[in-house]
């Protein structure tokens, strides 16, 4: 027994070392996924394939990746991709030129792109941007105002599926049971017809204009945390309201807007730099048009509106 088992372990010791050996086998370019007559798909044509169509986001890619039958697919949509063009260029009329040209030009323009961000990359490397950030806030201060704000939850009744008077005696049985201590919260995930109602029925911060006038003058009427509203009636049913917190119109916290102010100034400062350097191509004294040429290229394509019927 003891033996069977001896040689059983071995023999499964050697099978997952195969299997690793089989997984760890490094991959060369110019292997063959995919052979055929006509056509070849490589191990290199798979991984650029991944570059030019997966999501750059790790997650979403790592998904794709994991997905089974992807590699396969990837093989075949290649493969396809090739054949049909073998079969375009075989077609009377078509213009192998102007393909290879708008080829190039594709390449080109990504090339150019992918130049772009590293130029601004390292136009913009020694910039202090939280002391840009600030300097803009402080020379901009009406910009980063706000009226007074208030965070409060709710719980909606609607009428839907029950009549107007129905939904209006459970709205106030809710607001009965709050008043004698239930928690807000539980009665909001179990009763609201909300989508906040999953989250208590929380709304965040907001300010005027932000919510339905029956809601909105109901919610600021509200003066001190806690402090609940009898059921509103609001186009979308019957609203309990909670007051979580109040805050005073005034200026919004460096903090709270300096992401928003990075960005914005490393999009605004970015585009600038690359107009600079392409004013800077166009002025080039290297750069010679001839004029004569141009003009004949616009005497060739150009049609006066007198001259069309």
């Amino acid at each position: 027994m003891f033996k069977m088992f001896k040689w059983g372990a071995v023999l499964l010791g050697v099978m997952l070392y195969a299997t690793m050996a089989v997984a760890e086998k490094p991959l060369k370019p110019e292997e063959k996924v995919l052979d055929s007559p006509s056509f070849d798909v490589t191990v290199d044509d798979i991984e650029r394939y991944m570059v030019e169509n997966l999501p750059p986001d790790s997650t979403l890619r790592q998904g794709v990746l994991n997905r089974p039958g992807v590699y396969r697919e990837m093989a075949e949509n290649l493969y396809i991709i090739r054949a049909l063009a073998n079969e375009a260029e075989k077609q009377l009329g078509f213009d192998r030129k102007q393909a290879e040209w708008a080829g190039r030009m594709a390449y080109e323009r990504r090339l150019m792109e992918q130049y772009r961000a590293i130029y601004i990359r390292d136009a913009l490397a020694k910039v202090d941007w939280d002391g840009a950030a600030l300097e803009f806030y402080r020379a901009n201060p009406d910009r980063y105002k706000r009226g007074e704000i208030i965070s409060a939850a709710h719980i909606l009744v609607k009428p839907q599926g029950r009549s107007k008077q129905e939904a209006l005696e459970l709205a106030n049985t809710l607001y009965e049971r709050i008043k004698a201590g239930e928690d807000f919260g539980t009665l909001a995930k179990e009763f609201s017809d909300d989508g906040s109602a999953s989250n208590g029925g929380e709304l965040g911060f907001f300010q005027r204009g932000k919510m339905v006038a029956p809601f909105e003058e109901a919610a600021f009427a509200l003066k001190n945390p806690g402090d609940l509203s009898e059921p509103v009636e609001s186009i979308f049913g019957y609203h309990i309201i909670i007051l979580r917190d109040r805050k005073p119109a005034g200026s919004i916290p460096f903090e709270e807007v300096k992401d928003g102010i990075i960005e914005s100034l490393e999009r605004k400062m970015g585009n600038q730099v690359w107009q600079d350097r392409l004013v800077q191509l166009r002025s080039s004294k290297d750069l010679q048009l001839d004029e004569e040429i141009l003009a004949a290229l616009r005497k060739k394509y150009v049609v006066n509106v007198g001259d069309v019927e």
